[in-house]
């Protein structure tokens, strides 16, 4: 792990040939489990913040089901605005948590050597969970700010049947190939925790997370919708399953049977 020289058939008893590290420390630095009690409880901790910001993203999703109901009909404005600016608030305030909790997630192993720590998957997953923050601040912020303030868009104005793409479709456009990059990571922690179901059902939902939400893009309001939601819900899925999985290595640790 300090040099990339394969340990792989060699005994884990005495220090690597290559650059004098004991093999026992790149296996334990390599093995997630093993790493000390302290990292896993700040990745658990992650984990269950990581899971609170999808909680919330799905259930913004959810109340944006009646305001694309509305939308088209603008039977009632103030419900679709008001509907409207529940989903940005959500939105923002579930992004953040979920951030917060990646930003936990991908701390380095202090068992792990200098070569491993530079893992770029692990930075990137950091850089992408901060870069969706600052694309949901920006446009999600704007688009709130726009809904509370004292004058609102003129039903008649064609731009205000485009509010769900408006807020919809450049959140996606420039989000889901930095979720992916998320979902990637969470298949190489599972992989870390020896979960191999956990491993590959993650690394499915980043290969097939953007074809989902290709269906945002589908010309229909319902699409606005249900790609989205379908995406917060895979979130939620893959993200509650590593907090599991790590609750359990905790466990596993503080209190051996």
């Amino acid at each position: 792990m300090n040099c990339s020289y394969d340990l792989s058939n060699l005994a884990t008893v005495g220090d690597c040939p290559e650059c004098g590290v004991p093999r026992v420390d790149s296996i334990e630095g390599a093995d997630l489990r093993l790493a000390p009690v302290e990292h896993l409880c700040r990745l658990r901790s992650g984990s269950v913040i990581a899971l609170a910001g999808a909680c919330v993203l799905t259930a913004a999703f959810v109340v944006y089901i009646p305001a694309t109901e509305t939308w088209g009909r603008l039977t009632s404005l103030d419900k679709y605005f008001g509907l409207l600016a529940a989903f940005a608030a959500l939105s923002l305030i579930g992004a953040a948590l979920f951030t917060v909790g990646i930003i936990r997630l991908t701390d380095a192993n202090p068992r792990q050597h200098r070569a491993a720590r530079r893992s770029l998957l692990r930075r990137g997953a950091r850089a992408a969970a901060i870069l969706i923050l600052c694309a949901f601040i920006v446009l999600f912020g704007i688009t709130l700010l726009a809904i509370l303030a004292d004058s609102p868009p003129d039903p008649d104005y064609p731009a205000t049947l485009l509010f769900p793409a408006i807020l919809v479709l450049p959140a996606m456009v420039f989000c889901v190939p930095l979720t992916a990059i998320v979902f990637a990571y969470m298949a190489k922690l599972a992989d870390s925790l020896a979960d191999s179901t956990l491993k590959q059902h993650a690394t499915i939902v980043a290969y097939a997370y953007p074809p989902v939400m290709v269906l945002g893009f589908l010309p229909s309001a319902a699409s606005y919708v249900f790609g989205p939601l379908l995406g917060a819900l895979l979130l939620l899925y893959i993200t509650a399953s590593l907090s599991r999985r790590l609750r359990d290595t905790v466990r596993a640790r503080v209190d051996p049977v």
